[in-house]
């Protein structure tokens, strides 16, 4: 059970939540079979609370602290990892003063050292002061906390954001940007995603158009990645932030129509093929990009952007399995608002460290959906952020043959 307990943690805190489930279900499985289903009682929301603040999973959150004031009445123990986990779940309710209140009750009855969340704990506790804008006390919390277990650090953030309220905007730079170049090496996407989202909130309160870009896209590579709704509704709220800052625009229809304009000024075939790759590659930071026309019921290579040679073998795999499915499904598929566009593979990585995500693209045709290709986005850099459903129905239209047979 144990093997599975470390499975499971390990995608939990990655983010990539369909993924622990699955360890979850074997986990709880095994303890039923061995009569231990009261260590998952106390296993699993000690465990999982602090996951379940960090990426704003308001209902996880609230259903393991109701089961930590369950458990705790007959463990005692738990009762100061109750407290601090209703804390943080007032804070996520926007209930900052009762948050505080219990914060401050609870935090200094915790043993430095002894508590097993302790470094957790701190960075819940910065947090709430940051939200409160006591960044002070913040910065205070934070420096006193333990070093980091595991490999996890939760106080750097907190750390970054409250030097940043206190106008020490360099500092929390460059706390955060060592944090990520930390980071990059063990590609968690939770980690990374959460130290590009406050270093893209810090881009805001300096202005700085470029880096809040920079660090928005990377955070919503790094997030979409784990196909977590909870940390995918995260970069929703920052792209609001940076919308109504005037630095990001969203995608109208009469703009994708435009797009769709804009490439149809190509020649029909390779130019427009050429012209829609280039863009699309640029539009999400990839550093390449293929399309696959459907020629009868094959696929051939119909361009490329951005590097020379042959496509990876992971490309050429992925495109031949999404879209033999698709093809599969065409001529059953009714069509609807949600399926018109693209059907997509998560981004994956290549063995070279790569990443590529696969679309296959798709026109309305009557009652159907008709496969029209494939388009393939390579990134080095961080997972594939899918361009949006506007953006890529306008490419398919640009690209689908002028008569369908």
């Amino acid at each position: 059970m144990g093997a599975a307990q470390l499975r499971m943690l390990s995608h939990a805190y990655r983010g990539e939540m369909a993924l622990a489930q699955t360890y979850r279900e074997e986990v709880e499985l095994l303890a039923v079979q061995g009569g231990s289903t009261w260590q998952m009682e106390i296993f699993l929301p000690s465990s999982l609370a602090v996951l379940y603040d960090l990426t704003r999973d308001l209902i996880g959150l609230k259903r393991t602290v109701e089961q930590l004031d369950r458990v705790s009445r007959q463990v005692p123990a738990l009762q100061q990892h109750r407290d601090l986990q209703k804390a943080a779940y007032l804070a996520r309710q926007g209930r900052g003063v009762e948050a505080l209140a219990l914060f401050d009750a609870t935090f200094p009855t915790l043993a430095v050292g002894e508590f097993s969340s302790w470094n957790a704990a701190s960075a819940q506790y910065a947090e709430a002061l940051n939200e409160a804008g006591q960044h002070l006390r913040a910065r205070a919390i934070c420096l006193a906390a333990a070093m980091p277990t595991c490999g996890y650090d939760f106080v750097t953030r907190q750390l970054a954001l409250a030097e940043a309220g206190l106008g020490n905007v360099e500092r929390a730079v460059e706390l955060l940007e060592g944090l990520i170049a930390e980071l990059l090496p063990r590609e968690n996407p939770l980690q990374l995603g959460l130290a590009h989202r406050d270093r893209a909130l810090v881009a805001l309160q300096m202005n700085e158009r470029l880096a809040f870009e920079c660090h928005f896209r990377s955070m919503d590579k790094w997030f979409r990645a784990t196909a977590n709704p909870a940390l995918v509704a995260q970069c929703d709220r920052v792209r609001v932030r940076g919308v109504s800052a005037g630095f990001l625009r969203v995608v109208s229809t009469e703009e994708a129509f435009q797009l769709q304009g804009i490439l149809e000024r190509h020649e029909a075939g390779q130019p427009r093929v050429q012209a829609a790759l280039e863009l699309v590659t640029r539009m999400v930071g990839a550093e390449a990009g293929y399309f696959y026309a459907i020629d009868g019921a094959e696929l051939r290579l119909s361009g490329s952007y951005g590097r020379a040679g042959a496509p990876p073998e992971l490309v050429q795999s992925r495109v031949r399995a999404l879209a033999t499915s698709a093809l599969q499904a065409e001529h059953t598929t009714t069509h609807s608002h949600t399926q018109t566009g693209s059907t997509s593979t998560a981004s994956e990585e290549a063995s070279d460290g790569s990443r590529c995500g696969v679309f296959v693209l798709h026109v309305p045709d009557k009652e159907r959906l008709r496969v029209i290709g494939s388009l393939a986005l390579v990134s080095d850099s961080g997972p594939i952020v899918a361009p949006s459903y506007k953006a890529l129905l306008s490419i398919a239209r640009a690209l689908a043959p002028p008569k369908l047979p």
